[in-house]
Protein backbone atom coordinates (compact mmCIF):
# COMPACT_ATOMS: atom_id res chain seq x y z
CA UNK A 1 0.00 0.00 0.00
CA UNK A 2 1.09 3.58 -0.62
CA UNK A 3 0.75 4.56 3.03
CA UNK A 4 3.18 1.89 4.16
CA UNK A 5 0.68 0.10 6.42
CA UNK A 6 0.26 -3.66 6.07
CA UNK A 7 -3.21 -5.11 5.69
CA UNK A 8 -4.34 -7.43 8.50
CA UNK A 9 -3.88 -11.15 7.83
CA UNK A 10 -6.90 -12.78 6.26
CA UNK A 11 -8.97 -15.18 8.32
CA UNK A 12 -8.43 -18.71 6.97
CA UNK A 13 -12.07 -19.54 7.71
CA UNK A 14 -13.29 -16.51 5.75
CA UNK A 15 -12.06 -17.33 2.26
CA UNK A 16 -13.19 -16.14 -1.15
CA UNK A 17 -15.25 -18.86 -2.78
CA UNK A 18 -16.32 -17.11 -5.98
CA UNK A 19 -15.43 -14.00 -7.95
CA UNK A 20 -17.56 -12.55 -10.73
CA UNK A 21 -17.41 -9.38 -12.81
CA UNK A 22 -20.22 -6.89 -12.12
CA UNK A 23 -21.92 -4.86 -14.88
CA UNK A 24 -24.45 -2.07 -14.63
CA UNK A 25 -27.35 -1.75 -17.06
CA UNK A 26 -29.61 1.32 -17.30
CA UNK A 27 -32.04 0.25 -19.99
CA UNK A 28 -34.88 -0.21 -17.48
CA UNK A 29 -33.90 2.16 -14.69
CA UNK A 30 -36.89 4.44 -15.47
CA UNK A 31 -39.47 1.65 -15.76
CA UNK A 32 -38.36 -1.09 -13.36
CA UNK A 33 -40.70 -1.50 -10.34
CA UNK A 34 -40.48 -4.10 -7.57
CA UNK A 35 -43.75 -5.48 -6.15
CA UNK A 36 -43.94 -6.72 -2.57
CA UNK A 37 -46.89 -9.08 -2.15
CA UNK A 38 -48.49 -10.05 1.19
CA UNK A 39 -47.10 -12.98 3.14
CA UNK A 40 -48.28 -16.25 1.62
CA UNK A 41 -47.65 -19.93 2.24
CA UNK A 42 -44.44 -21.29 0.81
CA UNK A 43 -46.23 -23.59 -1.63
CA UNK A 44 -48.25 -20.73 -3.15
CA UNK A 45 -47.36 -19.93 -6.72
CA UNK A 46 -45.90 -16.48 -7.31
CA UNK A 47 -47.35 -16.11 -10.79
CA UNK A 48 -50.89 -14.96 -10.11
CA UNK A 49 -53.37 -15.00 -12.99
CA UNK A 50 -53.68 -11.22 -13.42
CA UNK A 51 -56.70 -10.27 -15.50
CA UNK A 52 -56.32 -6.46 -15.30
CA UNK A 53 -53.55 -3.98 -14.39
CA UNK A 54 -53.56 -0.20 -14.00
CA UNK A 55 -50.99 2.38 -12.91
CA UNK A 56 -50.71 6.01 -11.78
CA UNK A 57 -47.18 7.07 -12.76
CA UNK A 58 -47.03 10.34 -10.80
CA UNK A 59 -48.09 8.83 -7.47
CA UNK A 60 -46.43 5.48 -8.26
CA UNK A 61 -49.57 3.46 -7.54
CA UNK A 62 -50.40 0.11 -9.11
CA UNK A 63 -53.64 -1.87 -9.10
CA UNK A 64 -53.78 -5.55 -10.04
CA UNK A 65 -56.93 -7.65 -10.37
CA UNK A 66 -56.07 -11.31 -9.68
CA UNK A 67 -58.41 -14.17 -10.59
CA UNK A 68 -59.47 -16.44 -7.74
CA UNK A 69 -59.68 -20.21 -7.94
CA UNK A 70 -63.43 -20.64 -7.56
CA UNK A 71 -63.17 -24.41 -8.07
CA UNK A 72 -61.06 -24.93 -4.96
CA UNK A 73 -62.64 -27.01 -2.23
CA UNK A 74 -61.98 -24.26 0.30
CA UNK A 75 -63.85 -21.64 -1.77
CA UNK A 76 -67.33 -20.80 -0.44
CA UNK A 77 -69.37 -20.26 -3.59
CA UNK A 78 -72.72 -19.38 -1.96
CA UNK A 79 -71.04 -16.72 0.17
CA UNK A 80 -69.22 -15.35 -2.86
CA UNK A 81 -72.49 -15.12 -4.78
CA UNK A 82 -74.19 -13.36 -1.85
CA UNK A 83 -71.43 -10.72 -1.62
CA UNK A 84 -71.49 -10.16 -5.38
CA UNK A 85 -75.25 -9.67 -5.31
CA UNK A 86 -75.03 -7.11 -2.51
CA UNK A 87 -72.27 -5.23 -4.25
CA UNK A 88 -73.99 -5.14 -7.65
CA UNK A 89 -77.37 -4.28 -6.08
CA UNK A 90 -79.24 -7.37 -7.33
CA UNK A 91 -82.42 -8.75 -5.81
CA UNK A 92 -81.68 -12.14 -4.27
CA UNK A 93 -85.33 -13.31 -4.58
CA UNK A 94 -85.48 -12.89 -8.38
CA UNK A 95 -84.40 -15.68 -10.66
CA UNK A 96 -81.37 -15.37 -12.84
CA UNK A 97 -83.45 -16.01 -15.98
CA UNK A 98 -85.47 -12.83 -15.47
CA UNK A 99 -82.37 -10.67 -15.33
CA UNK A 100 -81.99 -9.09 -18.77
CA UNK A 101 -79.91 -6.06 -17.70
CA UNK A 102 -76.56 -5.35 -19.21
CA UNK A 103 -73.59 -6.65 -17.19
CA UNK A 104 -71.18 -3.93 -18.22
CA UNK A 105 -71.71 -1.84 -15.05
CA UNK A 106 -71.38 -4.78 -12.66
CA UNK A 107 -68.30 -5.35 -10.54
CA UNK A 108 -68.62 -9.11 -10.69
CA UNK A 109 -69.95 -10.06 -14.13
CA UNK A 110 -70.05 -13.79 -13.30
CA UNK A 111 -72.38 -13.17 -10.34
CA UNK A 112 -69.72 -14.37 -7.93
CA UNK A 113 -66.66 -12.89 -6.20
CA UNK A 114 -64.16 -14.38 -8.61
CA UNK A 115 -61.32 -11.82 -8.36
CA UNK A 116 -59.26 -9.98 -5.79
CA UNK A 117 -57.76 -6.48 -6.09
CA UNK A 118 -54.20 -5.73 -4.99
CA UNK A 119 -53.45 -2.02 -4.53
CA UNK A 120 -50.21 -0.32 -3.57
CA UNK A 121 -50.34 2.29 -0.81
CA UNK A 122 -48.65 5.70 -0.59
CA UNK A 123 -45.11 5.59 -1.92
CA UNK A 124 -42.66 6.26 0.94
CA UNK A 125 -39.27 4.93 -0.21
CA UNK A 126 -36.79 7.80 0.14
CA UNK A 127 -34.12 6.73 -2.35
CA UNK A 128 -35.05 3.71 -4.49
CA UNK A 129 -31.88 4.09 -6.56
CA UNK A 130 -29.98 2.46 -3.70
CA UNK A 131 -31.64 -0.79 -4.74
CA UNK A 132 -31.08 -2.83 -7.86
CA UNK A 133 -32.22 -6.06 -9.50
CA UNK A 134 -29.45 -8.51 -10.30
CA UNK A 135 -29.16 -11.43 -12.68
CA UNK A 136 -26.37 -13.95 -13.13
CA UNK A 137 -25.56 -14.68 -16.76
CA UNK A 138 -22.58 -16.75 -17.90
CA UNK A 139 -20.75 -16.18 -14.61
CA UNK A 140 -21.37 -12.42 -14.70
CA UNK A 141 -23.54 -10.33 -12.38
CA UNK A 142 -25.69 -7.74 -14.15
CA UNK A 143 -27.40 -5.05 -12.04
CA UNK A 144 -30.18 -2.66 -13.01
CA UNK A 145 -31.32 0.25 -10.74
CA UNK A 146 -34.88 0.27 -9.47
CA UNK A 147 -37.27 3.19 -10.00
CA UNK A 148 -39.78 2.32 -7.26
CA UNK A 149 -40.57 -0.35 -4.67
CA UNK A 150 -44.31 -0.87 -4.21
CA UNK A 151 -46.03 -2.79 -1.43
CA UNK A 152 -49.24 -4.44 -2.63
CA UNK A 153 -52.06 -5.09 -0.19
CA UNK A 154 -55.53 -6.63 -0.70
CA UNK A 155 -58.00 -3.84 -1.36
CA UNK A 156 -61.66 -4.47 -0.46
CA UNK A 157 -62.74 -1.66 -2.78
CA UNK A 158 -66.13 -3.33 -3.40
CA UNK A 159 -67.11 -2.34 0.14
CA UNK A 160 -66.83 1.34 -0.77
CA UNK A 161 -69.37 1.10 -3.57
CA UNK A 162 -72.57 3.10 -2.92
CA UNK A 163 -75.74 1.50 -1.65
CA UNK A 164 -78.88 2.55 -3.50
CA UNK A 165 -81.15 2.67 -0.43
CA UNK A 166 -78.61 4.66 1.55
CA UNK A 167 -78.14 7.07 -1.35
CA UNK A 168 -81.88 7.66 -1.67
CA UNK A 169 -82.20 8.38 2.05
CA UNK A 170 -79.30 10.84 1.92
CA UNK A 171 -80.78 12.62 -1.10
CA UNK A 172 -84.19 12.96 0.55
CA UNK A 173 -82.62 14.34 3.73
CA UNK A 174 -80.54 16.85 1.78
CA UNK A 175 -83.61 18.01 -0.16
CA UNK A 176 -85.54 18.61 3.07
CA UNK A 177 -82.68 20.64 4.51
CA UNK A 178 -82.54 22.77 1.36
CA UNK A 179 -86.27 23.52 1.59
CA UNK A 180 -86.13 24.46 5.27
CA UNK A 181 -82.99 26.56 4.97
CA UNK A 182 -83.40 30.33 4.73
CA UNK A 183 -81.13 32.84 2.94
CA UNK A 184 -77.99 33.46 4.96
CA UNK A 185 -75.21 35.96 4.75
CA UNK A 186 -72.05 34.53 3.20
CA UNK A 187 -68.62 35.68 4.33
CA UNK A 188 -65.97 35.53 1.61
CA UNK A 189 -62.41 34.90 2.76
CA UNK A 190 -59.30 35.24 0.64
CA UNK A 191 -56.52 32.73 1.02
CA UNK A 192 -53.27 34.08 2.40
CA UNK A 193 -50.02 33.61 0.55
CA UNK A 194 -48.31 30.52 1.91
CA UNK A 195 -44.60 30.23 2.55
CA UNK A 196 -42.41 27.51 1.07
CA UNK A 197 -42.24 25.68 4.40
CA UNK A 198 -46.03 25.72 4.73
CA UNK A 199 -46.42 24.37 1.22
CA UNK A 200 -44.01 21.51 1.92
CA UNK A 201 -45.85 20.59 5.13
CA UNK A 202 -49.16 20.75 3.30
CA UNK A 203 -47.87 18.38 0.61
CA UNK A 204 -47.06 15.82 3.32
CA UNK A 205 -50.63 15.70 4.67
CA UNK A 206 -53.06 12.86 3.96
CA UNK A 207 -55.71 15.22 2.58
CA UNK A 208 -53.28 16.53 -0.03
CA UNK A 209 -52.38 12.98 -1.01
CA UNK A 210 -56.04 12.04 -1.42
CA UNK A 211 -56.62 15.17 -3.52
CA UNK A 212 -53.76 14.34 -5.87
CA UNK A 213 -54.92 10.74 -5.97
CA UNK A 214 -58.38 11.81 -7.10
CA UNK A 215 -56.94 14.14 -9.76
CA UNK A 216 -54.67 11.60 -11.44
CA UNK A 217 -56.41 9.09 -13.66
CA UNK A 218 -55.64 5.43 -13.98
CA UNK A 219 -53.71 4.28 -17.05
CA UNK A 220 -54.61 0.85 -18.33
CA UNK A 221 -51.63 -1.45 -18.97
CA UNK A 222 -51.19 -4.80 -20.65
CA UNK A 223 -50.08 -7.65 -18.41
CA UNK A 224 -47.92 -10.46 -19.77
CA UNK A 225 -47.21 -13.66 -17.82
CA UNK A 226 -43.66 -14.52 -16.87
CA UNK A 227 -43.52 -17.25 -19.52
CA UNK A 228 -44.59 -14.94 -22.36
CA UNK A 229 -42.16 -13.92 -25.07
CA UNK A 230 -42.67 -10.20 -24.31
CA UNK A 231 -41.62 -10.77 -20.69
CA UNK A 232 -38.49 -12.58 -21.81
CA UNK A 233 -37.54 -9.66 -24.07
CA UNK A 234 -37.93 -7.23 -21.17
CA UNK A 235 -35.83 -9.42 -18.89
CA UNK A 236 -33.05 -9.37 -21.45
CA UNK A 237 -32.80 -5.60 -20.94
CA UNK A 238 -31.49 -6.23 -17.43
CA UNK A 239 -28.30 -7.54 -19.01
CA UNK A 240 -25.66 -5.00 -19.90
CA UNK A 241 -25.60 -4.39 -23.65
CA UNK A 242 -21.79 -4.01 -23.83
CA UNK A 243 -20.30 -6.23 -21.09
CA UNK A 244 -16.92 -6.46 -22.83
CA UNK A 245 -16.44 -2.73 -23.14
CA UNK A 246 -13.43 -1.80 -21.03
CA UNK A 247 -13.51 1.42 -19.03
CA UNK A 248 -10.25 3.30 -19.37
CA UNK A 249 -8.70 5.31 -16.59
CA UNK A 250 -9.39 2.99 -13.64
CA UNK A 251 -5.81 1.81 -13.17
CA UNK A 252 -4.75 5.08 -11.53
CA UNK A 253 -3.84 6.23 -8.05
CA UNK A 254 -6.49 7.16 -5.54
CA UNK A 255 -5.76 10.90 -5.60
CA UNK A 256 -5.71 11.02 -9.40
CA UNK A 257 -9.03 9.19 -9.56
CA UNK A 258 -10.62 11.69 -7.15
CA UNK A 259 -9.26 14.58 -9.20
CA UNK A 260 -10.75 13.09 -12.35
CA UNK A 261 -14.15 12.87 -10.63
CA UNK A 262 -13.98 16.38 -9.14
CA UNK A 263 -11.51 18.44 -11.18
CA UNK A 264 -9.81 21.18 -9.23
CA UNK A 265 -10.57 24.69 -10.38
CA UNK A 266 -8.87 27.58 -8.60
CA UNK A 267 -11.32 30.14 -7.30
CA UNK A 268 -10.41 33.76 -7.70
CA UNK A 269 -11.39 35.00 -4.28
CA UNK A 270 -10.74 38.37 -2.71
CA UNK A 271 -8.24 38.09 0.16
CA UNK A 272 -9.66 38.69 3.61
CA UNK A 273 -7.51 40.05 6.41
CA UNK A 274 -7.06 37.37 9.03
CA UNK A 275 -6.92 37.64 12.80
CA UNK A 276 -3.84 38.35 14.86
CA UNK A 277 -1.26 35.57 14.74
CA UNK A 278 1.30 34.89 17.43
CA UNK A 279 4.85 35.36 16.14
CA UNK A 280 7.83 33.66 17.78
CA UNK A 281 11.12 35.48 18.30
CA UNK A 282 13.00 32.65 16.56
CA UNK A 283 11.03 33.19 13.34
CA UNK A 284 12.04 36.88 13.32
CA UNK A 285 15.80 36.28 13.38
CA UNK A 286 16.34 35.40 9.70
CA UNK A 287 14.23 38.35 8.52
CA UNK A 288 15.46 41.83 7.69
CA UNK A 289 14.78 44.40 10.36
CA UNK A 290 12.25 46.22 8.14
CA UNK A 291 10.32 42.98 7.74
CA UNK A 292 10.52 42.45 11.47
CA UNK A 293 8.80 45.78 12.12
CA UNK A 294 5.96 45.01 9.72
CA UNK A 295 5.49 41.48 11.07
CA UNK A 296 5.39 42.66 14.69
CA UNK A 297 2.91 45.44 13.91
CA UNK A 298 0.55 43.12 12.02
CA UNK A 299 0.69 40.65 14.90
CA UNK A 300 0.42 43.03 17.87
CA UNK A 301 -1.66 45.83 16.20
CA UNK A 302 -0.45 48.17 18.98
CA UNK A 303 3.00 48.25 20.60
CA UNK A 304 5.19 50.63 22.60
CA UNK A 305 8.51 51.85 21.21
CA UNK A 306 10.63 50.33 24.00
CA UNK A 307 9.16 46.86 23.43
CA UNK A 308 9.71 47.15 19.68
CA UNK A 309 13.38 48.14 20.11
CA UNK A 310 14.01 45.20 22.45
CA UNK A 311 12.69 42.75 19.83
CA UNK A 312 14.79 44.03 16.90
CA UNK A 313 17.85 45.51 18.65
CA UNK A 314 19.99 42.37 18.22
CA UNK A 315 20.26 42.95 14.47
CA UNK A 316 23.70 44.28 13.45
CA UNK A 317 22.29 46.38 10.59
CA UNK A 318 20.28 48.41 13.09
CA UNK A 319 22.87 51.16 13.72
CA UNK A 320 20.69 54.13 14.43
CA UNK A 321 17.43 54.43 16.35
CA UNK A 322 16.40 57.21 14.00
CA UNK A 323 16.45 54.74 11.10
CA UNK A 324 14.06 52.60 13.10
CA UNK A 325 11.80 55.59 13.71
CA UNK A 326 11.76 56.51 10.03
CA UNK A 327 10.80 52.96 9.04
CA UNK A 328 8.27 52.72 11.87
CA UNK A 329 6.41 55.85 10.74
CA UNK A 330 5.78 54.32 7.31
CA UNK A 331 4.00 51.35 8.88
CA UNK A 332 2.33 52.81 11.98
CA UNK A 333 0.85 55.96 13.47
CA UNK A 334 1.47 57.25 17.00
CA UNK A 335 -1.53 57.70 19.29
CA UNK A 336 -0.78 58.94 22.83
CA UNK A 337 2.78 57.61 22.61
CA UNK A 338 1.71 54.11 21.42
CA UNK A 339 2.38 52.90 17.90
CA UNK A 340 -0.64 51.44 16.05
CA UNK A 341 -0.40 49.80 12.64
CA UNK A 342 -1.75 51.94 9.82
CA UNK A 343 -5.18 51.17 8.41
CA UNK A 344 -3.92 50.78 4.84
CA UNK A 345 -1.45 48.16 6.09
CA UNK A 346 -4.21 46.32 7.96
CA UNK A 347 -6.66 46.47 5.04
CA UNK A 348 -4.79 46.42 1.72
CA UNK A 349 -6.47 47.44 -1.51
CA UNK A 350 -9.09 45.09 -3.02
CA UNK A 351 -9.67 43.29 0.29
CA UNK A 352 -12.81 42.95 2.38
CA UNK A 353 -13.62 42.50 6.03
CA UNK A 354 -13.89 39.03 7.51
CA UNK A 355 -17.47 39.04 8.78
CA UNK A 356 -19.66 41.04 6.40
CA UNK A 357 -17.38 41.74 3.44
CA UNK A 358 -17.04 45.51 3.94
CA UNK A 359 -14.63 46.99 1.31
CA UNK A 360 -11.16 48.06 2.40
CA UNK A 361 -11.84 51.74 1.61
CA UNK A 362 -14.68 51.92 4.14
CA UNK A 363 -12.75 49.91 6.73
CA UNK A 364 -9.69 52.22 6.46
CA UNK A 365 -11.85 55.32 6.72
CA UNK A 366 -13.69 54.02 9.78
CA UNK A 367 -10.51 52.82 11.49
CA UNK A 368 -8.74 56.15 10.90
CA UNK A 369 -11.66 57.91 12.53
CA UNK A 370 -11.39 55.54 15.49
CA UNK A 371 -7.70 56.42 15.90
CA UNK A 372 -8.52 60.15 15.91
CA UNK A 373 -11.11 59.52 18.64
CA UNK A 374 -8.53 57.74 20.84
CA UNK A 375 -6.14 60.63 20.21
CA UNK A 376 -8.74 63.12 21.50
CA UNK A 377 -10.66 61.12 24.11
CA UNK A 378 -9.57 58.55 26.68
CA UNK A 379 -12.69 56.40 26.37
CA UNK A 380 -14.69 55.65 23.21
CA UNK A 381 -18.21 54.18 23.08
CA UNK A 382 -18.78 51.42 20.56
CA UNK A 383 -22.46 52.19 19.93
CA UNK A 384 -21.78 55.86 19.15
CA UNK A 385 -18.87 54.91 16.94
CA UNK A 386 -20.98 52.40 14.95
CA UNK A 387 -23.86 54.85 14.54
CA UNK A 388 -21.49 57.53 13.24
CA UNK A 389 -19.32 55.61 10.77
CA UNK A 390 -22.17 53.28 9.63
CA UNK A 391 -20.34 49.93 9.61
CA UNK A 392 -21.54 46.56 10.95
CA UNK A 393 -21.17 45.99 14.67
CA UNK A 394 -18.94 42.93 14.15
CA UNK A 395 -16.32 44.92 12.24
CA UNK A 396 -16.39 47.74 14.81
CA UNK A 397 -15.95 45.33 17.71
CA UNK A 398 -13.00 43.66 15.96
CA UNK A 399 -11.30 47.06 15.49
CA UNK A 400 -11.73 47.93 19.15
CA UNK A 401 -10.62 44.56 20.50
CA UNK A 402 -7.39 44.70 18.50
CA UNK A 403 -6.10 47.91 20.10
CA UNK A 404 -8.28 48.61 23.15
CA UNK A 405 -9.78 47.10 26.30
CA UNK A 406 -13.34 47.61 27.52
CA UNK A 407 -13.90 49.20 30.95
CA UNK A 408 -17.34 48.75 32.46
CA UNK A 409 -19.49 51.91 32.61
CA UNK A 410 -16.70 53.89 30.90
CA UNK A 411 -15.97 52.56 27.42
CA UNK A 412 -12.99 51.36 25.42
CA UNK A 413 -9.46 52.51 26.26
CA UNK A 414 -6.12 51.69 24.63
CA UNK A 415 -4.40 48.52 25.82
CA UNK A 416 -1.29 50.42 26.95
CA UNK A 417 -1.12 53.66 28.98
CA UNK A 418 0.24 56.88 27.51
CA UNK A 419 3.98 56.60 26.78
CA UNK A 420 5.04 59.94 28.26
CA UNK A 421 8.70 58.90 28.17
CA UNK A 422 8.68 58.59 24.38
CA UNK A 423 6.69 61.82 23.89
CA UNK A 424 9.19 63.66 26.10
CA UNK A 425 12.27 62.24 24.29
CA UNK A 426 10.90 62.87 20.77
CA UNK A 427 8.69 65.97 20.85
CA UNK A 428 9.05 66.65 17.09
CA UNK A 429 7.62 63.24 16.18
CA UNK A 430 4.84 63.70 18.73
CA UNK A 431 3.81 67.09 17.32
CA UNK A 432 4.01 65.76 13.76
CA UNK A 433 1.65 62.87 14.44
CA UNK A 434 -0.70 65.09 16.44
CA UNK A 435 -0.99 67.35 13.39
CA UNK A 436 -1.57 64.37 11.09
CA UNK A 437 -4.39 63.03 13.26
CA UNK A 438 -6.05 66.46 13.54
CA UNK A 439 -5.98 66.99 9.78
CA UNK A 440 -7.34 63.49 9.24
CA UNK A 441 -10.11 64.19 11.76
CA UNK A 442 -11.17 67.37 9.99
CA UNK A 443 -11.22 65.64 6.62
CA UNK A 444 -13.23 62.72 7.96
CA UNK A 445 -15.73 65.06 9.67
CA UNK A 446 -16.48 66.69 6.32
CA UNK A 447 -16.68 63.32 4.61
CA UNK A 448 -19.10 61.83 7.12
CA UNK A 449 -21.15 65.02 7.10
CA UNK A 450 -21.69 64.62 3.36
CA UNK A 451 -22.66 60.99 3.94
CA UNK A 452 -25.15 61.82 6.68
CA UNK A 453 -26.49 64.98 4.98
CA UNK A 454 -26.18 64.63 1.18
CA UNK A 455 -25.55 67.98 -0.56
CA UNK A 456 -28.07 69.40 -2.98
CA UNK A 457 -27.54 69.05 -6.70
CA UNK A 458 -26.27 72.07 -8.76
CA UNK A 459 -29.64 72.38 -10.49
CA UNK A 460 -31.44 72.83 -7.14
CA UNK A 461 -28.87 75.42 -6.00
CA UNK A 462 -29.29 77.33 -9.30
CA UNK A 463 -33.07 77.45 -8.86
CA UNK A 464 -32.71 78.66 -5.28
CA UNK A 465 -30.42 81.50 -6.41
CA UNK A 466 -32.91 82.57 -9.10
CA UNK A 467 -35.73 82.48 -6.58
CA UNK A 468 -33.78 84.57 -4.07
CA UNK A 469 -33.02 87.12 -6.84
CA UNK A 470 -36.72 87.50 -7.68
CA UNK A 471 -37.57 87.98 -4.01
CA UNK A 472 -35.00 90.76 -3.52
CA UNK A 473 -36.17 92.57 -6.67
CA UNK A 474 -39.64 92.96 -5.19
CA UNK A 475 -38.19 94.45 -2.01
CA UNK A 476 -41.30 93.99 0.14
CA UNK A 477 -43.22 90.90 1.13
CA UNK A 478 -46.98 90.41 1.14
CA UNK A 479 -47.34 91.94 4.60
CA UNK A 480 -45.66 95.13 3.45
CA UNK A 481 -42.61 94.67 5.64
CA UNK A 482 -38.99 94.58 4.65
CA UNK A 483 -37.79 90.97 4.46
CA UNK A 484 -34.33 92.07 5.64
CA UNK A 485 -35.86 93.18 8.90
CA UNK A 486 -37.26 89.72 9.65
CA UNK A 487 -34.87 87.87 11.95
CA UNK A 488 -33.64 84.60 10.48
CA UNK A 489 -33.16 81.45 12.52
CA UNK A 490 -29.55 80.39 12.64
CA UNK A 491 -28.67 76.82 11.70
CA UNK A 492 -27.14 74.59 14.28
CA UNK A 493 -23.41 74.23 13.98
CA UNK A 494 -21.96 70.84 13.13
CA UNK A 495 -18.76 71.45 15.03
CA UNK A 496 -19.75 68.81 17.62
CA UNK A 497 -19.93 65.99 15.03
CA UNK A 498 -18.46 62.80 16.46
CA UNK A 499 -18.41 64.15 20.00
CA UNK A 500 -17.71 61.08 22.10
Amino acid sequence: MASGHHSPPADPKDRVVFEAPVYLSKLLHKQLHIFQYPVRPKATSVNFPVIRSRIKPALKEVELEVKLDTGNKNFDQPRAAYIAARVDGEDLENDDDDDEDDNTDKVYESGMVDKQVYLSGPYNVENPFNYAVGKFHNGELHLCPVKAILELQPSPSHGDLPNDELDKACEEKAAEEMEESSPEKICVKFQRQESERTKKLKMMTYSYYMKKRAEEKWIETQYYPASAQESELERQKVLCSHPRLEVAGLNVEKQQYLKSLVPYKPIESIPIPGPSVMVSVASLKPKHWLEKIRTLLLSAKIIQFGKLVSLVSDERNLRDVHCLLCALQTQAVMVRGNWIVRSEVMYPENTKSRYNGVPAVIMCRSRDYLLTLFNQYKYVGRVKFVNFVKIPSEEAKEMLMEIAIYHKNKGWDLKYPNDHDFMRRYPDITVHHQRILEERRNALDLMFKEIHEPSKSPEILRRQRKKSGRDTSVGMNENGSDPAAIPRRRKKSSSNAGNF
